[in-house]
């Protein structure tokens, strides 16, 4: 049975997923240089970097704070950043995190240093039954739905393989 601070941070993401809408009306591309500047400027040491669709997301980790940049041009060309964060958790293996609408993705960041050495890949279920399955590198990434939807669409499993394919860390358990 999953521990309190297990439960807490579950109940903390699904929040975050319901709440983050990255859905908006109309927005401009982003260049590689806005991405680089956007990095340099706010100090960021990136875990990983995802276009998806007219945004991109930065999943970045500290000592203190574990989250994501949603980045992206508004109608008028300005940069807009929404920035969903928590405390880290040094005794939760892996922090998953994400947005459901609109282009959905779930964030991986892993804190276990057995499961990083080991980690090659990363496989996302999503509530329609979809699977995605990406290489993994480091301490996290960032998994696309891959298309954009209508309404909300959230994650029923992540599961994260080794080299020969061997389940390191699943949830729900």
């Amino acid at each position: 049975m999953p521990g309190l601070k297990t439960m807490v941070l579950v109940a903390g993401l699904l929040l975050i997923l319901a709440g983050c809408s990255n859905s908006r009306s109309t927005t401009t591309p982003l260049t590689e240089e806005d991405v680089t500047n956007f990095i340099r400027d706010n100090e960021i040491h990136p875990i990983a970097v995802e276009r998806i669709g007219d945004f991109v997301v930065i999943l970045y980790s500290d000592a203190t704070i574990d989250g994501y940049h949603l980045i992206y041009k508004d109608e008028n060309g300005k940069l807009r950043d929404q920035n969903a964060y928590g405390g880290t958790l040094p005794d939760t293996p892996v922090l998953l995190s994400g947005s459901a609408s609109r282009n959905p993705f779930v964030t991986v960041i892993i804190q276990d240093e057995e499961i990083r050495r080991s980690a090659s890949a990363v496989e996302v279920t999503y509530e329609d039954g979809s699977t995605i399955r990406q290489t993994i590198r480091g301490q996290g990434a960032i998994i696309p739905y891959g298309k954009e939807i209508e309404g909300a669409l959230s994650y029923s499993r992540v599961v994260i393989y080794d080299a020969k394919n061997k389940a390191l860390y699943s949830y729900p358990e």
